[in-house]
């Protein structure tokens, strides 16, 4: 997601502008349009209403870096402890 995070940093210093509209995200992000973006909204994305819909690459960035995805939680590994092998 660091990636994600400099590509929208970039879109926003060739704007010099802080708060940048979602179509303009949508190629960085590899996302098709605007209303799959959004559909990350659920997911925490910063995104927010102003005339367009617009999200501030300072709050992406801060919400990119410290997202994590579903990771399955896996049983912790235990010792054997019957007969030693050798």
């Amino acid at each position: 997601m660091q990636g994600f995070a400099d590509k929208v940093d970039r879109i926003a210093s060739n704007n010099r502008r802080t708060d940048i509209e979602l179509f303009q995200v949508c190629r960085a992000l590899n996302e098709p349009n605007v209303p799959t973006l959004l559909s990350l909204r659920e997911k925490g994305l910063p995104a927010y209403k102003a005339g367009a819909w617009r999200i501030d690459c300072r709050s992406f960035r801060k919400w990119a870096t410290t997202y994590t995805p579903y990771r399955p939680q896996t049983k912790p590994q235990t010792a054997y402890e019957g007969e030693p092998l050798f």
